[in-house]
């Protein structure tokens, strides 16, 4: 046992039960930090806390103590309690990303502007993006493996507060890029909403493209 000034056990390693306790005489744990405002810090630009398994290889928990201050009064990134798991629990401006073997942004979510993308950062204005540079790969695909007779279903619905005739439902847009490396609408599926009435709805689908 090792005293500090205002704490007679703040480092305590229990010999008979092979436990440490830093700031508690009472661990239950293998290695438990106790007393009021119980925390691990790593400070400096340079400070790192890392995660290993029993081989001691990397077992993915790596906190840049240079890039963000892990304090719950300041940014919390991660958040587990009752209620879940919670990324980004404080709402900051703040980018969260996975990567894959070959994919620096497999999984991106861009915290300042609320978008999310698949496969790289989204350059366009899109909510959901899903990037991909594979030759003749399908890029998005929707797959249902139940046995029954019912269709897959794919929905693109207006929920509008205040329908008029010749709302827009839905638009499929094919763009292509021209000989000066633009974008180029090539065609479009598009869903119209005719006549709102309830009781005589009626809709219109035009399929365009450009000549």
């Amino acid at each position: 046992r090792v005293e500090s000034d205002g704490n007679a056990n703040m480092l305590f390693v229990d010999g008979g039960n092979n436990l440490v306790g830093v700031g508690t005489s009472n661990p239950v744990e293998q290695f438990a930090v106790g007393g009021a405002g119980r925390r691990i810090e790593v400070a400096g630009t340079g400070g790192v806390i890392r995660g290993f398994n029993r081989t001691a290889s990397w077992a993915g928990i790596n906190f840049e103590a240079s890039d963000y201050t892990f304090d719950c009064s300041t940014v919390r990134m991660l958040d587990i309690d009752s209620s879940g798991i919670i990324f980004n629990d404080t709402g900051a401006d703040a980018d969260f990303r996975v990567e894959s073997n070959g994919n620096a942004n497999m999984l991106f979510v861009d915290g300042g502007n609320n978008k999310v993308s698949v496969g790289g950062t989204n350059a366009e204005d899109d909510t959901f993006a899903v990037i991909s540079s594979v030759s003749g790969g399908a890029t998005l695909r929707i797959n249902n493996t139940n046995g029954d007779a019912n269709p897959t279903h794919f929905v693109i619905q207006n929920s509008s507060s205040s329908p008029a005739d010749n709302d827009g439902i839905g638009t499929i847009s094919f763009i292509g890029q021209n000989s000066a490396g633009n974008a180029n609408g090539a065609g479009y599926i598009k869903v119209v909403a005719t006549d709102v009435t309830n009781g005589s709805y009626d809709s219109s689908m035009e399929f365009e493209t450009l000549v």
